[in-house]
């Protein structure tokens, strides 16, 4: 007021008249504030309106975003729609520095609001709420048993459930997801569980057998002699930690692994014991003067056991004479075309 008394301010000063937010936009935000947001009490004024406004959508959007990052490593479902929802909250708080534009901004997107809001609700709210344990547990459950998909493939019963355990958690762009399909994913993974662990037990049984069958081979050549203790030893202490590791995998296609390097480990074993055991052959003797001629280089040829031996059942005697002389006439054939023969 003074300095509208003094004539060197005069047409310095402006005087505005602040523009208020009309009575019946006051009362529509109103009413859609109460519903969208699911509250009794919004505030009269226009600056306590404002601060509501302001502050629950800036709460609704924090929200969103939090949705929004856990989708970080994960394939969840509607990713879209939550960020339609970020973009939505974004959308009404670009206009908070003017009240009147915020407010018209909050009816004009309305509709919008309300549709996400239910669509979220719906779906992929409820989902992180109630179900994306078991979700994670269904993916996380499908992954580990990859390298047995053949072997399960031989049970049709678990072969149908783990298929139906994939078309449920898989997420495909532009594709509606069904969350009301996760309810099966327990009763499925049990199914699979169920059939997978028996499979599990019959193929430990089987890797154990191996263990005591290779076992025994290095006891009986070793016979006892006290000059293949150590040898003996510590191959028992290779195929005790081959047994705890028996028991603790729980893949098929590893316990099938340990097939090969048990058999491998056996075969050296009884090497080195045979070596150890059996008396070193005498030096020949060199007649004064004469050289010795250089040995001749021997022709070897390696062959894959599994290729030398057919796998086959033998039931009889003469079941095993059989396959026994066809074995016999394969080697000597192998060894007309070279000095020796390498089994691995």
């Amino acid at each position: 007021p003074d300095m509208l008394r003094k004539k060197s301010e005069i047409g310095k000063t402006s005087i505005s008249k602040r523009k208020t937010i009309s009575a019946t936009m006051m009362r529509d935000v109103k009413s859609m504030l109460r519903d969208y947001f699911d509250v009794m009490d919004v505030p009269d004024d226009e600056d306590g309106l404002i601060r509501f406004v302001t502050e629950k959508f800036s709460e609704q959007r924090d929200y969103y975003a939090s949705l929004d990052a856990r989708y970080d490593g994960h394939k969840y479902p509607d990713r879209a729609l939550v960020q339609t929802a970020i973009q939505l909250m974004d959308d009404v708080l670009s206009q908070k520095k003017d009240n009147i534009a915020l407010i018209e901004r909050v009816l004009k997107k309305e509709d919008a609001l309300f549709d996400n809001k239910e669509a979220m609700s719906n779906g992929i709210e409820n989902f992180f709420k109630t179900q994306v344990t078991v979700f994670d547990q269904a993916v996380q459950f499908e992954k580990s048993l990859h390298d047995d998909l053949d072997r399960i493939a031989e049970n049709e019963e678990a072969h149908k459930a783990l298929n139906t355990i994939r078309l449920i958690t898989m997420v495909q762009t532009g594709s509606k997801f069904n969350y009301t399909r996760i309810r099966e994913l327990n009763p499925l993974m049990d199914m699979v569980r169920t059939a997978h662990d028996k499979m599990l037990e019959e193929k430990r049984a089987e890797v154990l057998e191996t263990v005591r069958q290779c076992m025994e081979a290095t006891h009986t050549v070793a016979n006892g002699d006290p000059k293949a203790t150590h040898l003996i030893e510590k191959s028992d202490r290779y195929f005790s930690q081959c047994k705890e590791k028996i028991a603790e995998l729980k893949s098929l296609a590893l316990l099938d692994a340990m097939f090969l390097p048990m058999c491998q480990y056996k075969d050296d074993t009884v090497s080195n014991i045979e070596s150890v055991l059996t008396p070193p052959a005498p030096k020949p003797q060199v007649q004064p003067g004469k050289e010795t001629a250089p040995a001749k280089k021997k022709v070897v040829r390696a062959y894959n056991r599994q290729v030398v031996f057919q796998a086959k059942t033998l039931q009889t005697d003469a079941d095993i004479d059989d396959y026994v002389e066809k074995i016999r006439s394969q080697l000597k054939q192998l060894l007309k075309n070279c000095d020796e023969i390498k089994l691995n």
